[in-house]
């Protein structure tokens, strides 16, 4: 709950922060471009030979947290938040922002793509393997709730009627 925050010629609120609440769905984009990694097996034997295809392939990942405004005040509400990771490995830091901005969080990194593939060359033929990466990008929500708990400095009065009775 934030204290009382009086500004000059301002009417303050008193505000209550609720739980930050992270989507749990994960939306995945892979941009358009790509790195292609080939790799030839030749047999230039006379029989088929078993051939062992084994990738470790760096490739980038971006972790994004969109945040909608939750609240337009004439004052900053500032608080911290540490989000859960987005994919395995993700190094998530605290991050301070301000509840009337739209906030896009944004961490760049990288997987490894491990890929292993057994299959045979015919004899006299060369095969190749090509692996095709892309950047691949998570986006997941997250939102808080706000209250506005009520207004200091401000006096309310109920208004009576008074009732006269005529004979």
């Amino acid at each position: 709950e934030f204290s009382e925050i009086v500004h000059k010629g301002r009417t303050p609120f008193k505000i209550k922060l609720g739980n930050i609440t992270y989507g749990t769905r994960v939306h995945s984009r892979m941009s358009t471009k790509s790195t292609n990694y080939t790799q030839s097996f030749m047999n230039p034997s006379k029989e088929p030979q078993p051939a062992y295809y084994m990738s470790s392939v760096r490739a980038p990942i971006a972790a994004i947290w969109n945040f909608d405004s939750a609240f337009k005040s004439e004052f900053p509400l500032v608080t911290t938040t540490e989000p859960p990771k987005v994919y395995n490995g993700s190094q998530e830091r605290i991050y301070k922002f301000d509840f009337n901005d739209t906030l896009k969080l944004e961490r760049k990194g990288y997987t490894y793509l491990i890929r292993n593939k057994t299959f045979t060359v015919k004899p006299g033929k060369e095969v190749e393997v090509t692996e095709t990466v892309r950047e691949s990008t998570k986006v997941r929500p997250f939102s808080v709730n706000v209250t506005l708990v009520g207004y200091f400095g401000i006096k309310l009065t109920t208004r009576r009627r008074e009732w006269s009775a005529s004979l």
